[in-house]
């Protein structure tokens, strides 16, 4: 089993409705494409599920340290898993606006070259220019989603950190 972090709801719920708490567990089939119903969902790291939680389609979310059995493995922030259960509550990493943008950067500094990344981080900016800060988290996730597809190599859980502490990374300041 691998240590895992999954994101829910207020209610612990997924938003497909899975119940998710301390002890349960669930498993999925493991099948089709990391996106698809056939695998259960979980980040690698706790500061990327709080980067990547704006991107849900819901509000309030918990965070949940998991063990799973993982399956299939996309970029490096999210796992596709064929048996997880959910351990115990922690606290979601506080990441502001300033943090998921700085974070993108460092992303797109380290990832090949990606005309939707540059694009989405571009659109980042803007809606925090425009006083829109939710909008921008959405976008400067989706840049790095953008960034990051195709390649599974860049050291995205110590980027993350560091942008949350302004610290030097080797894709520079973040």
């Amino acid at each position: 089993m691998t240590i895992l972090y999954k994101i829910t709801d207020d209610d612990d719920r997924t938003a497909l409705g899975c119940q998710w708490g301390a002890g349960l567990e669930h498993t999925a089939p493991g099948l089709g494409p990391l996106g698809g119903s056939g695998w259960l969902y979980a980040f690698t790291h706790p500061y990327l599920a709080a980067f990547f939680a704006p991107w849900l389609p819901y509000e309030g979310y918990r965070l949940w340290r998991a063990d799973g059995v993982v399956g299939l493995t996309g970029s490096g922030f999210e796992v596709g898993c064929t048996h997880l259960a959910t351990i115990a509550r922690l606290a979601l990493p506080a990441v502001d606006v300033e943090a998921s943008i700085r974070f993108a950067r460092a992303v797109a500094r380290l990832a090949p070259p990606s005309r939707e990344a540059e694009d989405t981080l571009a659109d980042a900016e803007l809606y925090v220019a425009s006083d829109m800060p939710i909008w921008a988290r959405q976008a400067a996730a989706m840049a790095v989603g953008y960034a990051v597809e195709g390649t599974t190599k860049l050291p995205l859980a110590a980027l993350a950190e560091a942008a949350t502490a302004g610290k030097r990374t080797e894709g520079g300041v973040v």
